[in-house]
C-alpha cells in the first residue's frame, strides 16, 4: 500500500527573508533611515563618505586584485561581526512593534527589488522571443553607448558616479523625486519595448 504524501506548506518569501536577516535587524533600521534621508543631513553623509572612500582609492591607486580583496575582507568582516555585536551596539532595549513593522517594510522592499530584476530579465527574454530585431537593436545600442562612455570617462570617476547614484536612489524615491521627473519617461520606454507583451498576457488553464 502506497504511503500517503505529506502536504508541503507553501513558504512565505517575506518570512524566510526576515528569518535570514534576523541578526541584521538592529543595523538595518538606522541604515535604512540613512539611505531614505530621514534627516536633512543624510544626503551629505552619503556623498561625503562615498567621496572619501573613492578619494582614498584614487590616492593609493591599488591594483584591481587588491581592491577586490579589500572589498571581500570588509564585506566578510561586516557580515560576521554585525549579527554578533548588533544587539549590544545598537541597544539592548526590547524590540517594539513599530520597529518590527519598519523591519518588515525593509524586507518587503528587498523582495520587490528581486521581483523587479526578475521581471526585467523575463521581459528581455520575452522581447528576444517576440521581437528579435528590436531586442538586437536595443541591446547593441545600449552596449555601444556604455562602451563609448567608458572610453571618454575615467573608470574610477564613472564607478564613483554609479555607486553614488545607487546610494541616492532610495532617498530620491522616498521623497518622490524619481516619480516626479523620471518615471514618466521610463513608462514611455517600457510601453514602446514591452507594450505588446503586456497587451497579450499568458493564458492560464
Amino acid at each position: 500500500m502506497a504511503e500517503s504524501e505529506i502536504p508541503v506548506e507553501p513558504v512565505d518569501p517575506l518570512s524566510e527573508l526576515k528569518k535570514d536577516l534576523e541578526g541584521w535587524r538592529e543595523a538595518l533600521l538606522p541604515l535604512n533611515g540613512l539611505l531614505t534621508w530621514e534627516k536633512p543631513y543624510h544626503p551629505g553623509i552619503l556623498v561625503g563618505v562615498t567621496t572619501f572612500i573613492f578619494a582614498l582609492v584614487w590616492y593609493f591607486e591599488p591594483s584591481l586584485l587588491t581592491t577586490l580583496a579589500l572589498m571581500g575582507l570588509v564585506i566578510t568582516a561586516v557580515d560576521f561581526t554585525v549579527p554578533l555585536i548588533g544587539p549590544s551596539l545598537f541597544g539592548s532595549r526590547p524590540w517594539t512593534v513599530t520597529e518590527e513593522r519598519q523591519f518588515e517594510e525593509i524586507c518587503q522592499r528587498i523582495l520587490n527589488l528581486r521581483g523587479h530584476f526578475s521581471s526585467f530579465v523575463e521581459g528581455l527574454a520575452t522581447l528576444k522571443a517576440e521581437k528579435p530585431k528590436v531586442y538586437f537593436l536595443v541591446v547593441m545600442g545600449v552596449l555601444a553607448l556604455f562602451g563609448w562612455i567608458g572610453c571618454i570617462v575615467d573608470n574610477l570617476f564613472l564607478t564613483f558616479i554609479i555607486v553614488l547614484v545607487a546610494l541616492m536612489v532610495p532617498g530620491l524615491r522616498k521623497h518622490g523625486i524619481i516619480q516626479k521627473y523620471l518615471l514618466k519617461y521610463w513608462l514611455i520606454v517600457k510601453k514602446l519595448l514591452f507594450g505588446r507583451m503586456q497587451v497579450n498576457p499568458k493564458k492560464t488553464n
